[in-house]
């Protein structure tokens, strides 16, 4: 029930009670959208629609304007004063409490010091008097060079030869991706049984950061792909609602089919495409749908939808409209929906 109140659209109340009105009908379908600023947002907007639906006409709509260029707040610049200045109040207080204690003899300072030495001297030579430990002969293990095999398999024969490998991974341009670079000990040192033992293997080539190239003009986003020591590759135009005609909405990687938004990391030395909105979007044919359906996916288009009543007809179903197929981003589509008795 929860998944269906978060992703399903309810169903219009003259599909369950015809006596509702479509006018009525698209006013309460608009108080019950799910993106918070696609219901009213206001209690005059509202009255407004309904004054409206009560004369028997669906109410006109228009998306709300986008801001492209947004700007962040920055950050609080009086954050620090109060440390600050705390700082400065205790390197300048007067009133901190005179020392009285007296500095202790200084035969204790050079007793001390001397005592200290004795200490010291013991402990360097108990050090070097000990015996280094050796590695009995028969319980050695030879360190095999797995360098170049994958690391599945790299790592099985360490294990079988007695050690204790962890695999760490590590980015390297000449060595391809799961194959062992090389080993934290050296191949063919003698060390002892279950000693642990690093294992390096290839990420491939190390990331690169690419930073989001939205909303970008195309020699603009050319700039931020070089910069980022990448290489750029083509540009081909797509339909967008939002992004306006000549700046990026996307980018592919190399050979793939996958569009990619926001900030990127992607393998140095890759190929960056570029997708361009063309500033048109494919309206659809909405005519013989109820005038909240039709409405609903126009508006998902960010295009205004003007409503006409044909009070020659009844049923709430669009009859005719005033344009389909591509045309301009924000355009104002007219529809003619059936609002007789």
């Amino acid at each position: 029930m929860a998944y269906q109140h978060v992703s399903e659209l309810p169903t219009p109340p003259n599909a369950v009670n015809p006596s509702v009105s479509p006018a009525m009908s698209a006013v309460v379908m608009h108080a019950l959208a799910k993106d918070r600023f696609d219901r009213f947002q206001s209690a005059a907007e509202f009255k407004a629609d309904l004054e409206v639906a009560a004369g028997g006409k669906v109410p006109d709509r228009a998306p709300a304007s986008d801001d492209f260029n947004a700007t962040l707040f920055g950050v609080n610049p009086n954050s620090t004063a109060a440390s600050e200045a705390t700082l400065r109040r205790l390197a300048n207080d007067e009133n901190r409490p005179t020392r009285t204690q007296s500095r202790p003899p200084v035969a204790w300072i050079w007793g001390g010091i001397a005592v200290m030495a004795v200490i010291i001297v013991a402990a360097m030579v108990w050090v070097f008097s000990l015996s280094p430990t050796a590695i009995a002969p028969n319980l050695a293990i030879t360190v095999p060079d797995v360098s170049g095999q994958t690391a599945e398999a790299g790592i099985q024969e360490l294990t079988e030869a007695g050690l204790t490998p962890k695999r760490v991974d590590k980015a390297d341009a000449d060595v391809a991706t799961g194959v062992i670079i090389s080993t934290s000990i050296r191949p063919g040192a003698r060390v002892n049984q279950g000693e642990a033992i690093d294992v390096f293997v290839s990420t491939g080539a190390p990331s690169v950061d690419l930073p989001s190239l939205m909303f970008l003009a195309e020699a603009d986003a050319v700039t931020k792909i070089t910069d980022a020591g990448l290489s750029y590759g083509t540009s081909k135009q797509q339909n967008s609602p939002n992004v306006p005609a000549g700046q990026v909405l996307a980018i592919t990687i190399d050979d793939e089919t996958t569009q990619r938004t926001g900030a990127q990391k992607v393998p140095a030395g890759s190929t960056i495409n570029l997708v361009i909105s063309n500033g048109m979007v494919q309206v659809p044919d909405v005519v013989g749908q109820p005038i909240s359906s039709a409405q609903g996916q126009l508006q998902a288009l960010q295009l205004t939808v003007k409503s006409v009543i044909d009070q020659s007809c009844g049923g709430g179903n669009v009859t005719s409209q005033s344009g389909k197929g591509e045309m301009a981003q924000r355009s104002t589509i007219t529809v003619t929906y059936c609002g007789g008795v």
